[in-house]
């Protein structure tokens, strides 16, 4: 089978069969082509089949990408994209040698994620308000405050549907979270206004999406990711290592500083893995101090 045929059926297998979400299919997709484009320079002058893969070809590749300069968290995610595709495979009965076997990653190394700090999420919040686009202060305070107060992820604010905010319980439902998971999200008093403003100069649509544009249609990822950059350019931040998903982070970091527990946390955030919440655990040599202090058996006769 050529390995474009093999490609198509397997995005449809993990749309139609497993019901990944569109940001793992398209993430899937990408690195697929990247490893099209691979297969195309090292195997010249033919259509290239899922048989002519073979261990030496795929440590090849990783080879390549590192000399790209790639990093090794990319690197291994497109070797398990690579694994998955032919577990797929394998299991359709289309090969019948998995090449991947015995392939070793890279080892990656545990970033800590960026986050901000309450003055800073505080002057966001109010830059987003003073844009000075006309109809769009109210729509971009709420996405900020959607981003801060309720912890969602890019294309999960883009989701949500205005039935999925239910006043009467104070929740907003996230239908299609990472891995397809839902969650339900409390509202506090601070998201409700935002949400309230914005929803009385919500314009009439053709759609339910919760925000959309001014030309009335469902918001996009870029439209996102420049009511960020207004909002961040009102506030006069002056950290480039912050982007749109560092206020995913914040919402974390700001909960844990709150004192729930881990578990509450990574329902919250929708994690699937509690190692995954575990990461906002970076906590400062005071608060290990005052964490110590505070231990059970402190002070015990």
């Amino acid at each position: 089978m050529r390995f474009d045929e093999a490609t198509k059926q397997f995005l449809a297998y993990c749309d139609l069969e497993r019901g990944f979400s569109s940001c793992t299919i398209a993430a899937y997709a990408s690195d697929l082509r990247q490893w099209r484009r691979f297969l195309a320079k090292a195997i010249p002058g033919n259509i290239p089949r899922i048989t002519d893969v073979n261990r030496q070809l795929i440590r090849k590749f990783i080879v390549h990408q590192r000399e790209a300069g790639l990093s090794n968290a990319t690197v291994v995610r497109r070797v398990n994209c690579l694994r998955s595709f032919w577990q797929f495979l394998d299991q359709a009965e289309l090969v019948t040698d998995n090449p991947i076997d015995g392939i070793r990653l890279p080892k990656t190394r545990t970033e800590l994620p960026n986050y901000l700090t309450d003055e800073e999420m505080r002057r966001l919040l109010d830059a987003a308000g003073r844009t000075h686009y006309a109809n769009l202060a109210s729509r971009d305070g709420a996405v900020i405050g959607m981003f801060l107060f309720a912890g969602l992820r890019r294309q999960e604010l883009i989701n949500v549907h205005v039935p999925d905010v239910n006043w009467e319980d104070g929740i907003i439902r996230v239908r299609h979270g990472k891995g397809g998971r839902m969650r339900v999200i409390p509202m506090v008093r601070e998201l409700q206004d935002f949400l309230e403003a914005w929803l009385t100069e919500r314009p009439q649509c053709h759609h339910d999406f919760l925000f959309s544009n001014r030309e009335k249609q469902p918001l996009a990822t870029r439209a996102v990711a420049l009511t960020f950059k207004r909002a961040e350019r009102m506030a006069d931040m002056d950290r480039p290592e912050v982007a749109v998903h560092t206020l995913h982070h914040s919402f974390a970091c700001a909960l844990l500083h709150g004192g729930p527990s881990v578990v509450a946390i990574r329902r919250s955030m929708g994690h699937a893995s509690l190692d995954t919440t575990l990461i906002y655990l970076h906590v400062t040599g005071v608060e290990l101090e005052e964490a110590v202090a505070a231990h059970s058996l402190c002070g015990a006769k």
